[in-house]
């Protein structure tokens, strides 16, 4: 844990979030095409192709979400390397993570339901270490 990043930017809107996962779903879907063409597109093992691509595209880190008086903690283990575009955006029941890709070329696509719904415009975050901290507070 070597490496500091930069802090992320933060967003919330269920439009940016919508964007964000049809870009995801392009990015997967090409490599997946990839993989298929390949080993000559035998149309039995499109799942494979599939899982196989999220695996070379995307890096989920582990996250963790605590309860706390007023809403939500939510911490997500970053990778020892820098990251570009770190940015954490919050709809009222979702909060998605993504960056850039870093040096083995994956990128952060990291989305998490939330237990209860949240005020997006309450989004705090810090970075703790290599630790991403997350705090929302819970909708009124």
């Amino acid at each position: 844990m070597s490496h500091t990043q930069e802090r992320p930017s933060q967003e919330y809107g269920a439009r940016r979030l919508a964007g964000e996962l049809e870009r995801i779903f392009e990015t997967v879907s090409a490599k997946a095409d990839e993989f298929c063409e390949a080993r000559g597109c035998a149309w039995s093992q499109e799942a494979d192709d599939w899982l196989r691509a999220e695996r070379a595209v995307i890096h989920k880190p582990e996250a963790r979400i605590a309860r706390d008086p007023a809403g939500f903690v939510i911490e997500i283990d970053l990778p020892d390397e820098p990251l570009s575009d770190l940015t954490v955006q919050a709809t009222e029941e979702q909060l998605l993570i993504t960056s850039g890709p870093g040096t083995d070329g994956r990128e952060i696509f990291r989305l998490l339901r939330l237990p209860a719904p949240v005020e997006p415009a309450s989004l705090t975050i810090d970075l703790i270490g290599q630790a991403l901290q997350v705090v929302l507070r819970r909708r009124t």
